[in-house]
């Protein structure tokens, strides 16, 4: 409104419709200058902006994933890696666990057992196997200091 008496103009503008010109004005801006201005932010610390970059990424192969998925031909390769793929990478997990039981020298019927607990998905010192033979190292095993290099479940195993 228009203050005749003063000469003057008198704008009231509320924080929505401030809010609203920000943005306006950040939408028309280029993309390179937006990100020079995010670039360039001294409210935003390294790690604040490195947040942000992994965030957007991550976000960006979600919804590529979400699309892909939400399609026949995704839903249709989801559920043939359900039925097909995930069963046979359990097998050759538990094949893998198998053979570094073998090589470190438990039974036959110990490696067996290790195989099929993870075929079930069940944690054996397998999945560890250069953890294991340190934990079985004279030097590690007889020295107290060096206990915390061992797997928790180390001890448990090394009865069978």
């Amino acid at each position: 409104a228009f203050d005749e008496k003063n000469h003057s103009l008198r704008v009231r503008l509320d924080a929505a419709h401030l809010s609203k010109i920000v943005d306006d004005y950040n939408a028309s801006k280029g993309a390179v200058s937006r990100a020079y201005d995010w670039a360039t932010d001294p409210e935003r610390s390294a790690g604040e902006k490195a947040l942000d970059v992994v965030g957007t990424g991550a976000s960006g192969l979600k919804s590529a994933y979400n699309a892909a998925a939400s399609r026949p031909g995704g839903q249709t390769i989801g559920a043939a890696y359900q039925a097909v793929g995930k069963p046979a990478l359990r097998f050759a997990d538990s094949m893998n666990t198998y053979a570094w039981a073998k090589a470190m020298g438990y039974p036959d019927a110990t490696a067996s057992m290790f195989a099929g607990l993870t075929q079930q998905g069940i944690y054996t010192p397998m999945e560890n196997p250069a953890g294991e033979l340190l934990a079985r190292a004279p030097l590690v095993r007889e020295n107290p200091k060096h206990r915390r290099w061992r797997g928790a479940s180390s001890a448990s195993w090394r009865s069978l």
